[in-house]
């Protein structure tokens, strides 16, 4: 990947920005399960292509992103973390005020100033938007899935209070449940080799 954003950075950097934001993205999930201490060290190889992608494309979720690694690498005082969290807040505001209630674009602006709250310490902040979220999500189950992925994986990289932990545990439960179902369609009566007879439908029906 990293040789293909060589090569798209002129040519085409909006491509290189979204391959730069998968690959800090990969170094996020492998650092997330690991303990802070140990975890921090993967978040800083993260944040430099976090800033790659945010200076190819200077969009809300680039520096989003950047925010995110820059806050759990740097810690609370971090410059980078609050300049990136500085353009999040002035780019999502203005698009949640101008999307329409219900719509996707209100679902990602509320995603982004959600977590901003969360990287600031802006608990009861995050809670409320975590909670819109959960609300304007149910029509895109996997959008929501992802943000609140995201969420439980930064939780552990912050200083957040046991109250608050418990509240986004709760929180979580009232997701609403999608249920996927997967089978094959009962063999035809001709089928020479079985492989889902009629004779097996109400064993798992």
């Amino acid at each position: 990947i990293a040789g293909v954003i060589d090569d798209a950075d002129v040519s085409h950097p909006e491509a290189a920005a979204d391959l730069c934001s998968v690959m800090a993205r990969t170094f996020r999930d492998e650092a997330a399960p690991m303990p802070p201490d140990q975890a921090r060290a993967i978040f800083t190889q993260g944040l430099v292509w976090a800033q790659r992608g945010l200076t190819l494309m200077p969009a809300a979720y680039q520096a989003g992103q950047v925010a995110q690694f820059a806050r759990i690498s740097e810690g609370t005082g971090s410059d980078t973390a609050r300049d990136a969290l500085r353009m999040v807040r002035g780019t999502s505001l203005a698009a949640y005020q101008k999307a329409a209630e219900g719509s996707l674009d209100r679902f990602w602006a509320a995603v982004d100033l959600a977590e901003a709250d969360l990287l600031e310490s802006q608990w009861d902040g995050a809670l409320m938007r975590y909670e819109e979220i959960i609300r304007l999500g149910g029509s895109w189950p996997g959008h929501l899935g992802a943000t609140v992925k995201v969420c439980r994986m930064l939780l552990p990289h912050l200083e957040v209070p046991i109250s608050v932990r418990d509240a986004f545990s709760c929180l979580f439960q009232a997701m609403p449940c999608v249920l996927v179902f997967s089978g094959h369609m009962i063999d035809h009566a001709d089928r020479l080799v079985p492989r889902f007879p009629a004779g097996l439908e109400n064993a798992v029906a």
